[in-house]
């Protein structure tokens, strides 16, 4: 399993987070973690296509995603179709900070 970070201070639109695995494999997110010093939106997508939308409190709030229960291993959150790459758009200017766990399966 792989864990990539994503800052920006800036609006974000379709920023890439988890590079496009190449052909015959997809990305598959085991969990998510979202933190913003304003209020607003963060969506993470494939494509056109929102896989997650998180609304994120104001003052350093944070939120994390998981698809896990305990003693169940990895459990998989959402996964992109193959050779496509993961982005996120945030709604608003703000430092935000974007965590994602992730694998690359055959697709």
């Amino acid at each position: 399993m792989r864990h990539v970070i994503a800052e920006a201070a800036t609006a974000q639109t379709d920023t890439s987070l988890i590079a496009a695995p190449g052909a015959g494999n997809k990305t598959v997110i085991y969990g998510l973690y979202f933190s913003s010093d304003v209020q607003q939106k963060i969506t993470i997508e494939h494509g056109s296509t929102a896989l997650h939308a998180q609304f994120v409190p104001a003052n350093g709030g944070s939120i994390a995603a998981f698809n896990a229960r305990p003693g169940s291993g990895e459990t998989i959150l959402w996964e992109a179709p193959a050779n496509t790459a993961v982005t996120y758009t945030s709604s608003m200017a703000g430092n935000v900070v974007v965590e994602a766990w992730y694998a690359t399966h055959k697709s």
